[in-house]
This record gives structure tokens, C-alpha cells and sequence, in this order.
């Protein structure tokens, strides 16, 4: 990618650069969720997981069936540097969480990640759970149209 120089913002969507090259218009929700997937895959994949212990647990209560299909995956949702605990009835409390969660947004995440769990069921597998949670965090987590992003 050539070097860019931001000039503006059109409709509150689109950033307006410029370079020697020419005039470029970047949709601002497109190319954060393409960091941002780029960011959750690297940290999917890498063996070493980093956690965050949380001063206030959250606690997430679901139906019976989700929490059944939660407390079955339990091992795998570890795995990915959550460490969850049973807190009463459907109940779990997240203790800690993977450090590359977004900063503000760990609950919302966790619902999707516990969600996407879920989904697999009895056939899990690693490389697509990968890329399906990295897919929603990303969108999930990218700024959306119309937000101020400070230019």
C-alpha cells in the first residue's frame, strides 16, 4: 500500500486520502474490519495466549439448552484463555478473559464467542471456529458508519 494522507470525511463513512498518486476514498467500517480480522486471526492461531483477570467478573446467564451446550464446550473455551466457572443456576462467571478481547467491549465479545461455540456443537473444529469468531468480532467490533473516528 502506497503512504496516504488523510484530508477528510465524506457522509461520516468514507475517509478522503491523498499521495503523489492520486485521491483514494476508504470506507472507514471496511478497512477497520479488515485490521481488525487480520488482529483476532493472528491472535486465534498463536499458541500462546495472554489473559486479563478481571477486577469484576461478568456473569452471563443463558437458557438451559445454551448453558448446556456452553458447559459441554467448556474445555475448548478455555483453550482460548477464558477461565469460566458454573455461578448458579445457567449461570456462568468469566474470571478471566484473552487479552486481545477489545478493551470496553469483553462482554458483547464473550456472548459472541460463547454463541459461536455453541454453534459447532459435538463437531468442532479449530481452524473454522477460528475464522468464523475472528469473522464476527470483526464486524462486530469495527466502527460503524456515521461515527465521529476524531478527523
Amino acid at each position: 500500500m502506497p503512504e496516504m494522507y488523510p484530508v477528510g470525511l465524506a457522509k461520516g463513512t468514507y475517509i478522503i486520502c491523498h499521495n503523489e498518486l492520486g485521491m483514494y476514498i476508504i470506507d472507514q467500517h471496511a478497512a477497520n474490519e479488515r485490521i481488525n480480522y487480520e488482529n483476532y486471526m493472528k491472535a486465534l492461531e498463536d499458541k500462546k495466549v495472554y489473559t486479563t483477570n478481571m477486577l469484576f467478573p461478568i456473569t452471563l446467564e443463558y437458557s438451559h439448552n445454551e448453558f448446556m451446550n456452553i458447559k459441554d464446550n467448556l474445555d475448548k473455551i478455555e483453550s482460548l484463555g477464558f477461565e469460566v466457572e458454573e455461578f448458579g443456576i445457567n449461570t456462568f462467571r468469566v474470571i478471566s478473559h484473552p487479552s486481545w478481547l477489545k478493551e470496553g467491549y469483553e462482554e458483547e465479545s464473550i456472548h459472541h464467542i460463547f454463541e459461536l461455540m455453541g454453534e459447532f456443537k459435538d463437531k468442532f473444529d479449530r481452524v473454522k471456529f477460528n475464522e468464523k469468531a475472528a469473522i464476527r468480532l470483526a464486524c462486530k467490533m469495527s466502527v460503524k458508519a456515521n461515527t465521529n473516528i476524531g478527523y
